[in-house]
């Protein structure tokens, strides 16, 4: 009885985790228009702003799709200014992909925006139950362990 009350809280989390990401790609859609990017073309911006230099493979792997799938990403984005590539100094067979400055200034720009967006959707919500919200969603992180290709903290 527990496991069949635990698989169905999973699927209601699930489908609310679900609802929340369509919510927010939909009140973020347009800002990314104006800056020329889709909604995983900006996660690659944040993670390369976030950890650095990566190469194609590593970008893959935090992505969480498949090599060519990453490389045409960082093609288009590399075409409109955003990502520029280099030869790895240490190993100059393989090439590390870092945001430009327009990247950078995208990313904040967006990161605004994303921000607003949140907290306008949120704005009813009292600070006590987000916050009581926000560490239930943190202590799960930690449960969960380090996202793929993260650092873990």
């Amino acid at each position: 009885m527990e496991e069949e009350r635990k698989e169905e809280l999973v699927d209601r989390f699930l489908e609310s985790m679900g609802v929340i990401m369509r919510l927010r790609r939909n009140a973020f859609r347009k800002a990314m228009g104006r800056h020329g990017v889709t909604l995983p073309q900006f996660f690659l911006l944040k993670v390369l702003g976030v950890r650095g230099e990566m190469t194609v493979t590593e970008v893959a792997q935090c992505m969480m799709v498949a090599v060519p799938t990453a490389s045409r990403m960082i093609d288009k984005l590399c075409a409109r200014g955003f990502l520029e590539r280099r030869k790895d100094p240490a190993n100059r067979r393989l090439t590390l992909v870092r945001p430009t400055r327009k990247g950078r200034g995208a990313v904040r720009s967006l990161g605004e925006i994303h921000k607003e967006e949140l907290l306008r959707m949120m704005e009813d919500f009292p600070a006590e139950e987000l916050e009581s919200l926000v560490r239930q969603l943190e202590d799960l992180v930690r449960r969960l362990g380090p996202a793929p290709g993260g650092s873990g903290g």
